[in-house]
């Protein structure tokens, strides 16, 4: 591979068969009701972020039956029938729309004729925590239809990023249209004011021009879907507005990049990707970045705990790859994430895949491991800048397929989409370890880690999830934390998990250590409350509230978790709860 610009992923030279691959159509039956406080304590107890779990007060997603009648109309007659309003139409994707309401008004419409199911809305996000190293593993340069190493044209393909916009007036970004879908509304104002969008388009297209960066499927048309606002956040209604609005430009584009989630199943995104997938476009979304499984602590979808769109079958899911140097073989440096070519650390997983799911991968429900760690890419205002996520590595997937429909020509249908996919998937190199390297290398005699986002190999990972205490003590208070860990890995672990308080300054011990867990079973995870108690006449001060394992497991960076506490006078008195 020349030194200039390469990712993850080598794209066939060669036509493939492109073999019919069975979907089923089932899915799970999301109910109108939110999964409420238990639902949403579980989520904090598990680490995951606020929100998790939650739905939208007053805030609801239609679907409707197949039939010939405009959904225009038939929303309108509902809405004044049951007395609420009206927000997005969907009538391309899928037949529905979203809308406020009560949950009598919503319980009343799931009984109407012609109404096929009604879900709460939910909470989404964005994932985000010189020639980038995911370009430069990939072999891109080598396809001919990139214009890498060769005379500079841009990719004939059409890629869509559903997120918080695209910068327009980016000169390495080829930016040809369209659209706000935020609150209900649509605006053509799709301006990028976040940036993880900028970010994500400039890793799928960035122009082959001698200057920044350069993208996977260089100088491919971008369409900027802004579903997000300006500080990342949005709804499940809005994203599928995105989908939908992306459907009725089916014939132009032919690619997705969906960098972004929440947590819930939801019938109705489901359906809309089933609706655009349908018509030949490719969806390439992020796994996410909560080091779990995508169909959640229960590894079963349909559930609060899962993530979607990365658990929806008819989605590419791709996990992050930690890659220091654009090369196989585990000898560049190490990023912030992991070692040189291994799974990222904060990455989502999967250890299973739903009955019927339409491509064949040794990830189970995650597609491809491609890079995701400190990757260079476009952001607003014409600069450059370094982010990490699996919403780096979606877009890597977004361009790869942008490349191959250049080549072979795009799909017509469903069954040309997941050909499309598991072309891909078997380009990539099985996993057989947790430190992303192969078994043998590629035809080029490379050794590629990227087919597997879960290692293959028996490996061991106690880790905590979320740590809290109260801000402020006196001397001889007892203090009160709430610990949550689980075992991730693929075999039971044993060993004392203690608790433990030190002055910030000496690294003095101040407590009697406090164990926790003698160890956790294999998918166990607990929720500890110790406490321990400080001497009366301890000196007013910061300290350090540590929880930790020596376990000595494969995965480190969550060995330990830390928290400052302050020890006011004996003057002083109300502690203040920190979360």
């Amino acid at each position: 591979m020349s030194s200039r610009n390469r990712g993850i992923f080598l794209i066939l030279s060669s036509l493939f068969t492109l073999a019919l691959a069975g979907c089923s159509s089932d899915s799970p039956t999301n109910p109108l009701t939110a999964p409420g406080i238990d639902a949403v304590s579980r989520a904090a107890d598990k680490g995951l972020p606020p929100g998790a779990g939650e739905v939208l007060p007053g805030r609801y997603i239609v679907r409707l039956e197949p039939g010939k009648r405009p959904v225009a109309a038939l929303a309108t007659d509902l809405a004044k029938r049951n007395g609420f309003a009206v927000q997005h139409l969907y009538s391309s994707a899928l037949r529905g729309f979203s809308a406020g309401m009560t949950a009598e008004q919503a319980a009343a419409l799931a009984a109407e004729n012609g109404v096929l199911g009604v879900e709460p809305d939910r909470p989404m996000q964005a994932f985000a925590e010189f020639l980038p190293t995911g370009v430069d593993r990939e072999d891109v340069e080598r396809n001919p239809y990139s214009g890498i190493d060769g005379v500079s044209a841009a990719v004939d393909v059409d890629i869509a990023i559903i997120d918080t916009g695209i910068d327009p007036d980016h000169p390495d970004l080829n930016v040809v249209g369209g659209v706000k879908l935020l609150g209900g509304t649509s605006d053509p104002d799709f301006r990028d004011g976040f940036g993880h969008g900028t970010h994500c388009a400039g890793i799928a297209a960035a122009r082959n021009d001698g200057q920044g960066v350069v993208g996977v499927a260089p100088g491919a048309r971008l369409w900027a879907v802004k579903v997000l606002n300006d500080s990342g956040s949005g709804s499940m209604s809005d994203i599928i507005a995105g989908v939908d609005w992306v459907a009725a430009r089916a014939d132009e584009i032919e690619v997705i990049n969906m960098s972004l989630g929440g947590f819930g199943w939801s019938d109705a995104l489901r359906s809309a990707i089933q609706g655009c997938v349908g018509q030949g476009v490719v969806v390439a979304v992020a796994a996410g970045n909560y080091g779990m499984d995508v169909y959640g602590f229960d590894r079963t979808i349909g559930n609060w705990d899962d993530q979607v769109p990365a658990a929806i079958p008819e989605a590419m899911t791709v996990s992050a790859l930690a890659d220091g140097d654009g090369l196989p073989g585990g000898l560049g440096a190490a990023t912030s994430s992991g070692a040189d070519d291994s799974f990222a650390s904060f990455s989502n997983t999967s250890h299973n895949v739903v009955a019927g799911n339409p491509v064949n991968s040794p990830g189970a429900a995650i597609d491809l491991m491609l890079p995701g760690v400190d990757i260079i890419s476009s952001v607003p205002g014409g600069g450059y800048a370094a982010l990490s996520g699996t919403s780096m590595a979606s877009p890597h997937a977004a361009g790869l397929a942008a490349l191959y429909i250049a080549q072979h020509g795009r799909a017509a249908d469903a069954a040309g989409v997941y050909a499309i996919r598991q072309a891909l998937i078997d380009q990539g190199a099985p996993q057989n370890s947790p430190w992303g390297l192969a078994a043998g290398g590629d035809r080029d005699g490379n050794i590629e880690p990227i087919g597997m986002a879960a290692p293959l190999a028996a490996f061991s990972d106690l880790g905590f999830r979320s740590f809290r205490a109260q801000a402020s003590i006196h001397p001889g208070d007892t203090v009160h934390a709430k610990v949550a860990l689980g075992n991730r890995g693929t075999s039971a672990v044993t060993g004392p998990v203690t608790l433990r308080m030190f002055e910030s300054g000496s690294g003095t011990e101040v407590t009697t250590p406090r164990v926790l867990s003698s160890g956790l079973a294999v998918g166990q995870s607990i929720t500890s409350a110790p406490h321990i108690r400080t001497p009366a006449d301890l000196a007013p001060g910061t300290y350090t509230l540590v929880v930790q394992h020596d376990l000595g497991d494969d995965v480190g960076f969550n060995d330990s978790m830390s928290l400052e506490i302050e020890v006011l006078p004996p003057a002083m008195r109300r502690p203040v709860v920190q979360d």
